[in-house]
């Protein structure tokens, strides 16, 4: 493991309150790249969730290891897959302009190409598919599909051109600065131009059960975690017409929640390492228990906005 230098923050960086609340302690469970311990604050003001000691953005490369995500595992075979195609393609078949051609989309985190497998087989409007990735191994399989794929990082990247469609799915937590990188969408996207976030959302109850070990977290990758109402009053202040949010399950926080917790526990070794997030069985279970909390409790572990230009 390599030493990572930290940087701690003392103050809310959404609203810059110094009133905060300690929320959660834990550790990278997932990939173990360094032994630091990391917290949680929630803004007792605007309740917003962030990351006190964060890894130094040089030591980006480090947090994220080639074993981050196991592509090979994603496939359009898969059930999992199948659903999330059905539900993005249903979100967003509502605002894409159906009498428009040649339109653009870029997908920041675009993996092997999944979000922009779904644009291109579900909407003929669009002609120009491009995607920006940090893995070198997921980047190539896009690129094999066809797709133009830039590898840098959304602060870093220079934009060239303007899209009709920008998505970033579970990657806003991940950045230094989001409202600086939202206001950099903005102003890159056409007009009535579409903005897809989707990201985890704290309002949930596998976040107060499983504590420091949630998947939410993600420690210590994830930096921030926006209270709904607040990040889409954001939106709006930055321009965005019309915001429309879709809370969404996300049965992997529960799935992995529970490795992590096995894992540091050190109990049931066989368990914890045979679990994985594609498991069928307990994707299933536990899309019911956010179904669960979504229609009885209006809490949801994952959230999707769609910011209208």
């Amino acid at each position: 493991m390599t030493l990572i230098e930290f940087e701690n923050y003392k103050k809310c960086i959404n609203c810059n309150s110094e009133s905060l609340s300690f929320e959660a302690e834990g550790r990278d469970y997932s990939y173990e790249t360094t032994v630091e311990n990391f917290i949680w604050m929630s803004c007792n003001s605007c309740g917003h969730f962030f990351l006190k000691n964060r890894p130094a953005k040089k030591f980006h490369k480090n947090i994220y290891p080639d074993t981050l995500k196991n592509y090979e595992e994603f496939s359009n075979k898969s059930l999992s897959f199948k659903i999330k195609n059905y539900l993005t393609y249903s979100q967003l078949k509502k605002f894409i302009n159906s009498h428009k051609n040649d339109l653009s989309v870029l997908d920041i985190g675009c993996a092997s190409g999944m979000f922009l497998d779904i644009i291109s087989s579900k909407f003929k409007q669009f002609s120009n598919f491009d995607g920006l990735e940090i893995s070198e191994a997921a980047a190539k399989k896009a690129r094999e599909k066809g797709y133009n794929i830039f590898m840098s990082l959304i602060e870093d990247f220079n934009f060239k051109k303007s899209y009709d469609l920008i998505a970033m799915q579970q990657v806003i937590e991940h950045v230094h600065d989001p409202m600086e990188v939202i206001k950099r969408l903005f102003k890159n996207l056409n007009k009535d131009g579409i903005l897809l976030i989707e990201t985890p959302n704290a309002d949930c109850f596998d976040r107060i059960i499983f504590k420091g070990y949630w998947e939410g977290y993600h420690m210590p990758r994830h930096f921030n975690i926006f209270k709904i109402n607040n990040f889409k009053n954001k939106l709006k202040e930055i321009g965005f017409s019309k915001v429309i949010i879709n809370k969404k399950i996300k049965p992997v926080h529960w799935t992995l929640s529970i490795k992590n917790y096995l894992k540091d526990k050190k109990r049931f070794k066989f368990v914890y390492n045979n679990i994985k997030e594609t498991n069928f069985f307990l994707n299933i279970i536990f899309s019911f228990f956010d179904l669960f909390q979504i229609i009885f409790f209006r809490k949801s572990s994952d959230v999707a906005y769609i910011a209208i230009k």
